[in-house]
């Protein structure tokens, strides 16, 4: 058993390698250039400053964790073409520069990008992918059970609220379950929410559950 759950680790941690590799070849090295090195990638004379950071560079690269390396590959866009618009800090990227991946690809995908980038520099990925998703797992199964009983939680306010508006033969005032109904509503807005991250984390944006 333990020998095969080690053969299983690595085979995820080889195919996470693969796909790293393919992923950043097709997104990354057109600017980034094949191994990671200042002027290699064929955008690299037209491309505005900040110029792409030398990911080979395991004095600069190692002071990033993971999650900084993540976010700079996902994350919401600065928007600098307009007088007024949003200004461009040191380390920070822009529209004319680095574009966001957030709405191109899974964040499963993201984090093997991650993977290979800290490869590029000598490193290796700490963050535990296959952790994170069992966790978005958990976490659609709490939700799910939060959402069940706050559903039960409000029919039987409900119905206590008809029973004891019929037996004084008035209308039944919605305000009675009111709270009831707002924490089922919410426990609903949870679960979905939990059910989006679950599936963004394996689809890419847009492309559905198929």
């Amino acid at each position: 058993v333990y020998v095969w759950a080690m053969v299983t680790v690595a085979g995820c941690a080889n195919e996470q390698g693969a796909k790293g590799h393919e992923l950043y070849s097709h997104y990354c090295s057109p600017c980034h250039g094949e191994s990671g090195k200042q002027n290699e990638g064929f955008n690299w004379s037209s491309m505005p400053d900040p110029k792409p950071k030398d990911l080979t560079n395991k004095s600069e690269m190692s002071t990033f964790k993971d999650i900084d390396i993540f976010n700079t590959i996902s994350r919401d866009m600065k928007d600098t073409s307009e007088e007024g618009g949003d200004e461009i800090g040191d380390d920070d990227f822009a529209v004319p520069t680095m574009p966001t991946f957030k709405y191109t690809l899974s964040e499963e995908e993201i984090w093997a990008i991650v993977g290979y980038v800290r490869g590029l520099h000598g490193g290796k990925m700490e963050f535990k992918v296959e952790e994170r998703k069992k966790e978005l797992a958990a976490a659609v199964q709490t939700a799910q059970g939060n959402f069940e009983q706050a559903t039960k939680t409000y029919e039987a306010a409900e119905k206590q609220a008809s029973e004891e508006a019929e037996k004084k033969n008035v209308d039944v005032d919605d305000a009675v379950y009111a709270k009831e109904m707002a924490a089922m509503g919410q426990a609903k807005k949870d679960l979905d929410a939990a059910q989006a991250a679950l599936t963004n984390f394996s689809t890419r944006p847009g492309k559905g559950t198929s």
